[in-house]
């Protein structure tokens, strides 16, 4: 009977689930959290007279040990229902903390329900018998409270079910940008921006004019305009495909950028300049000689005029617009005119400011037309204090509404183009009204730099190991900070998005306001704390002059730099750094030589992201790392890691992008096993050069997750995976050369999702194959020469989700119509394959 219950209630909690999924997550979350909440009520509000009788029945009859139990018990109860009003009253605005509490929830029922099986009916079935008076009203209670504990099981699973589907509906869903000519689109609401459109069209179009340059503030919309005018039509007819859209940023790798000027421009592979001079030179040249052959360069955030003088040419209908801060820089190059990108008008402004609060053009009639024209008007006309003040006061009532207007008042108002009178105000609205949890995780951001698509495994890997939040608490942080444009998230179109504890092929982007933002905050921060260092720029080549006298008490470091050897390094300390965060521009780059001295370390993230795969040395350092818990290493060459790995015996996570030097990890060549206990998650993607896995890994028996993506060259997997008897999750997406899987593959008899996806090669299962007996999802798109499909997967009982293409539909669905009671769901997904994610 309890197996028909919970059946029952999850199934109606799912069909809740997937009815509010269409209205987005924060609907989602609202329905699950107020469906726990009141289920959650109603049990206790059951439960209390049960027990109350029970207490009063063994008042002096009973030891006064169990009469403190039952007491205590009853504190739990009156523990709970507070903890249900306080997950009502919770704003929905605070996903993160909403969804805490239910999860306080589901562990609170899961001790009553405990104690209810283990303690409480062991105990009545005594007093039965030494309580004959009793027997009755004792059979009666110990029965309702049966009926209790097996409902609150009912319910404890629901919620477990319920809290994976936000999550994993979170990654599934987060918006993606899709890009033309390496151009971004342009937002879905764009208004007050006509005028200034058309003339920078006008400009661009000036056969007097070979520079434009757009000029204003950080988050006043020079981007956008900017991708804008490319997608205008008239540009678009002028220019044909000649656009080419480059983001400079602040100390960009010149000779990286000219390089891929070449490709685009030149066309053929990149000709490997040895230096910037020579690039400009032979670039020029060819620019210089082109006849009746348009082109336009967008370069976005162009910070200084050396940088701008060598990615400018002089050619015949080649035309350049930049997007700068600095209009001097605009003023003093030759045929170039600026144009001051102004504020957006009142009008424009509230109807901007209107799309993010509201998702509506206009004021709605529910809400105080004045309290909100107040507001909107301390954001000055700057689209982004708009979009992100918007955001941040979506769905809240009135009074929160107040505090925003009277804290907007208070502070300094944004005049001319001061951006720390900005960060005051984005403060005040977006920042001060997150819990300090999530403070302190904004404080984070900093960490990385500005315009880079950064895995958001690395920042929830901070969270997690450093500041000690559960992984989903973590994942709804970063939920919230998106719900808030607070970052961007993005996510690989052919990746899984959020599954069992991971958000691989999930990314984020920080604009460099928000960013700076996280700068502003994390010094205050740091005048108390310590608790941050960060390297802002890569300016500093000698990291020993940004060193600080107080930086070994920082927890987390980082730290960005150009090329570096084992001299450079200064001998600084950080011991009680506990996150380090290297970023390099460079094609050789070594580990700091202080890294065996950080005792503490959990967090080593190291990216290269120069054109080029740097050569990584220096993992000597690896022998201190005791404490080390994850380890991220991308676009670098790096070392066999047998011989290192080994000093990180406490490793969970290791996490490998665009790396090559993979094809052994035993660089000693003895056949020895991977002395590794604790890791549990494998991630390698991109590497192409990789051929064939390590047969090493098939000796971690911890291992829980073995993701191998975007590897073409992998021909084959190691003979003995079957050996990974702990692994769940097996993802081996676009692994094109793989012809077939190992059969000990039946073995893993842990396996809940399989991805072979983009795996062309293959030509069929394993035998045996069907006796994976727990396999629940299988992802198998774009595998069109699998045989005996049907087969095959009508033997797999346990399967519940099938991905497939329109190839593929067809045998699958019969499998459905032949077996009526079948759980299986087919989902199947046009062909539409594109790596535009890449460049997003």
């Amino acid at each position: 009977m309890a197996s028909i219950v919970v059946g029952a209630a999850v199934g109606v909690a799912l069909q809740e689930v997937f009815t509010a999924t269409k209205k987005g997550v924060p609907y989602l979350i609202k329905v699950f959290s107020s469906s726990a909440s009141k289920k959650h009520k109603k049990t206790l509000n059951r439960l209390k007279p049960v027990i109350d009788e029970i207490y009063e029945l063994s008042l002096g009859t009973s030891p006064e040990t169990w009469l403190r139990t039952i007491q205590d018990f009853r504190g739990k109860i009156a523990d709970g229902l507070r903890l249900a009003e306080d997950c009502d009253k919770t704003s929905l605005r605070k996903l993160h903390k909403k969804f805490s509490y239910v999860k306080k929830i589901q562990n609170l029922e899961k001790d009553i329900s405990d104690f209810i099986n283990t303690n409480l009916l062991p105990n009545m079935a005594l007093d039965v018998k030494r309580l004959p008076n009793y027997s009755n009203q004792l059979n009666n209670l110990s029965n309702d409270m049966k009926d209790i504990a097996s409902n609150i099981d009912a319910h404890t699973q629901e919620i477990s079910l319920l809290r994976r589907q936000i999550i994993e509906n979170s990654g599934a869903n987060v918006e993606q940008q899709e890009w033309s000519l390496c151009v971004p689109n342009t937002p879905s609401f764009l208004v007050g921006f006509e005028k200034s459109i058309v003339r920078l069209k006008e400009l661009v179009l000036d056969n007097t004019v070979s520079v434009v340059g757009v000029t204003g503030m950080s988050g006043s919309g020079k981007s956008t305009i900017a991708s804008a005018l490319c997608h205008h039509n008239e540009i678009k007819e002028y220019f044909k495909k000649n656009v080419i859209y480059i983001t400079v940023s602040k100390s960009p790798n010149l000779r990286d950028i000219l390089e891929t000027m070449w490709e685009n421009i030149v066309g053929g592979p990149k000709p490997g300049f040895k230096n910037v001079e020579e690039a400009h030179k032979k670039l020029q040249w060819i620019i210089g000689s082109r006849r009746n052959q348009p082109i336009l360069v967008i370069l976005d955030d162009v910070c200084s005029m050396s940088d701008l003088e060598k990615l400018t040419f002089e050619g015949d209908q080649y035309k350049t617009l930049v997007t700068t801060r600095d209009e001097s820089i605009i003023l003093k190059q030759r045929n170039a005119v600026p144009y001051r990108l102004p504020l957006l008008e009142e009008e424009n402004a509230l109807s901007l400011f209107c799309h993010w609060a509201f998702g509506e053009p206009t004021i709605p009639n529910t809400h105080d037309k004045d309290l909100v024209k107040q507001v909107q008007a301390d954001c000055k006309g700057l689209p982004l204090a708009l979009r992100v003040i918007g955001s941040s006061l979506r769905d809240e009532p009135p009074p929160v509404w107040k505090i925003a207007k009277n804290k907007l008042s208070r502070g300094e108002p944004i005049s001319g183009y001061h951006e720390d009178e900005l960060c005051e105000h984005l403060k005040t609205t977006s920042i001060d009204v997150l819990d300090d949890y999530a403070k302190q995780c904004f404080l984070d951001l900093a960490a990385f730099p500005q315009g880079q698509i950064i895995s958001a495994n690395a920042l929830l890997d901070i969270w997690v190991y450093v500041h000690g939040m559960d992984w989903d608490d973590a994942f709804m942080v970063l939920w919230e900070f998106k719900a808030r444009s607070l970052l961007e998230l993005k996510r690989d179109p052919w990746g899984p998005g959020v599954t069992y504890g991971s958000a691989h092929g999930l990314s984020f982007s920080q604009h460099n306001v928000m960013r700076n933002l996280a700068l502003y905050l994390a010094k205050q921060d740091n005048k108390i704390h310590y608790k941050r260092l960060y390297m802002p720029e890569k300016h500093y080549c000698n990291p020993s002059k940004w060193h600080t006298i107080n930086s070994c008490k920082a927890q987390i470091v980082s730290i960005h730099t150009g090329a570096m050897d084992d001299i450079q390094w200064s001998q600084m300390e950080f011991t009680e750094a506990e996150a380090l965060v290297l970023f390099s521009t460079a094609s050789g780059y070594c580990i700091p030589t202080f890294l065996h001295t950080m005792k503490k370390l959990k967090v080593l993230i190291v990216h290269n992201y120069s054109a080029r795969r740097a050569k990584l040395d220096g993992l000597d350092g690896f022998s201190g790392l005791s404490q080390l818990k994850t380890l991220q290493l991308e676009r670098l060459i790096v070392p066999p890691l047998y011989d290192y790995l080994q000093y990180v015996r406490s490793l969970e996570k290791l996490s490998l992008s665009l790396c090559e030097g993979l094809g052994n990890m035993n660089r000693s060549g003895r056949d020895e096993t991977l002395n590794l206990p604790g890791l549990s998650e494998i991630n390698v993607d991109h590497c192409s050069h990789l051929e064939e896995l390590p047969s090493e890994i098939c000796s971690l028996n911890s291992l829980k997750m073995l993701s191998v993506t975007n590897c073409h060259r992998l021909a084959k997997l190691p003979d003995e995976l079957g050996k990974l008897g702990a692994l769940k999750v097996l993802r081996l997406c676009a692994c094109a050369g793989l012809t077939a899987l190992p059969p000990s593959i039946r073995s893993l008899q842990q396996l809940k999702f399989l991805d072979i996806s983009l795996c062309g090669s293959l030509k069929a299962f394993p035998q045996g194959f069907h006796e994976l007996s727990r396999l629940k999802k299988l992802d198998m798109r774009e595998c069109c020469k699998l045989r005996h499909l049907s087969q095959t997967v009508s033997k797999l009982t346990s399967l519940e989700h099938v991905i497939c293409d329109t190839k593929n539909q067809q045998h699958l669905m019969s499998i459905c119509k032949a077996n009526s009671t079948s759980k299986l769901t087919v989902e199947v997904v046009e062909e539409s394959f594109s790596l535009d994610w890449l460049f997003d």
